[in-house]
């Protein structure tokens, strides 16, 4: 019996006919794998004239047989499917070199459910080719592993003798990037990604892996979805800093960082330079676009932007602290510069909020800030109305010998709701 701390092969045996001259002949080679039963043939065969022995064998695996090999699977699998594993190992002949092992599995996955997010799911009736080659490269004490799921991924890991490097390809492309010691970089395009199936990639408090590992380098995503609301065609760089995570998104529309926290409970800070938003393209779906940010947000984010276009027409910079509680979305600190006008605390008045509360299926807001100018005459113009404070000030310029020429006007909102 052969044991480690989670896995033991048991109930070995074999019947081998091994000479040094002529290799393997016909024999077979049994064991258990936990409970998994295995049954290899052993034979010698020649690949480009060089002699190997090939360990092979066709079995069928369920569900729970690699979740006890693969405890990371869990939930994420259901059903069974049949694979070929192959051991490519050196003949042990003669006159010829030690090689490298090799260890292949291929399987078309046909017969197992696949709850991974999109584009990664599959469903028990489909077929999508898997292949796997695990190889040994000696003289560098280095695990090599290539991977192919489908025309969705494709790459290559380095362990050393935990995970060191790799390259992954995403899509059809597969055009991998050239190895970083210490970076799996990803690339490549992706049809769909909906940000509510990776949440939990966030949220976890596994440390097997490690996360600062992975850099995004131009992905390309047709569509990003939160709810109802929609990203198209744009670009993702993931650049790891200090257990952070900082995302470059950019598209025609928007363009921004966002840095997730090592705990996403401390939250989240988007930093955007530009944001174009069409408000007819989402006018139909506001209400889902709240309702889908008030279900999903479960921690704070600290937003900031330095150039808001609304059906293009410019609103400003703005920031604040975003929450989420029951039936609430609550916009904290908010601060802005629109049209000569400022937005946020001014004098004694120190709050300056938005609440976004649901009231059956609507939603209604209430504002309490202060907003400010110090140009009120070409505040007051931008807004389409004509008012001169600084008449009588400018008629006693003389006798008064003032050289201030500007007034401040201080609005301070009563709290009214508003549909």
């Amino acid at each position: 019996k052969l044991k480690d701390q989670k896995n033991y092969l048991s109930n070995i045996f074999s019947n081998l006919n091994f000479d040094t001259k002529n290799g393997f002949g016909e024999g077979f080679l049994s064991a258990k794998l936990n409970s998994i039963p295995l049954e290899f043939n052993v034979e010698t065969t020649y690949m480009n004239q060089h002699p190997f022995s090939v360990v092979s064998s066709e079995l069928t695996l369920s569900d729970k047989n690699l979740v006890q090999l693969f405890p990371f699977l869990g939930h994420k699998l259901k059903g069974r499917s049949e694979f070929e594993l192959s051991f490519k190992l050196p003949s042990f002949l003669r006159g010829y070199d030690l090689t490298d092992p090799e260890l292949l599995i291929s399987s078309s996955l046909k017969g197992y459910e696949i709850n991974l997010p999109k584009p990664f799911d599959k469903t028990q009736k489909d077929s999508l080719l898997f292949n796997l080659n695990l190889s040994s490269i000696t003289n560098k004490n280095i695990l090599k592993l290539n991977f192919v799921y489908g025309d969705i991924a494709t790459g290559v890991l380095l362990f050393n003798p935990s995970i060191s490097s790799g390259s992954i390809s995403l899509g059809p492309y597969k055009r991998l990037s050239k190895l970083t010691q210490g970076k799996i970089n990803i690339t490549g395009y992706l049809n769909q990604l909906n940000l509510s199936e990776y949440k939990e990639l966030f949220i976890t408090t596994d440390s097997s892996f490690n996360r600062e590992l992975v850099h995004l380098q131009n992905l390309k995503i047709k569509e990003i979805n939160l709810g109802s609301f929609t990203l198209q065609n744009s670009y993702l760089d993931l650049i790891p800093e200090k257990g952070n995570l900082r995302f470059l998104l950019t598209n025609q529309n928007i363009k921004g960082t966002f840095l997730v926290k090592e705990l996403i409970q401390e939250g989240l800070e988007i930093d955007l330079d530009y944001w174009r938003f069409d408000l007819n393209f989402y006018q139909q779906d506001s209400k889902n676009i709240l309702s889908s940010l008030n279900e999903f947000l479960d921690f704070p984010i600290i937003f900031s932007i330095k150039d808001l276009s609304i059906n293009d027409e410019s609103y400003g910079s703005w920031s604040f602290k975003l929450n989420s509680e029951n039936k609430k979305i609550i916009l904290k600190d908010l601060e802005g510069e629109y049209a000569g006008w400022n937005v946020g605390s001014g004098g004694d008045k120190k709050i300056s909020n938005l609440l976004l509360k649901r009231d059956g299926h609507d939603w209604k807001t209430y504002l309490n800030t202060s907003i400010y100018s110090n140009q009120p005459n070409k505040a007051l113009k931008n807004l389409g109305f004509e008012i001169n404070f600084l008449d009588k000030i400018n008629s006693q310029k003389e006798k008064r010998k003032s050289t201030s020429t500007n007034a401040q006007v201080k609005i301070f909102s009563r709290i009214i709701p508003f549909q």
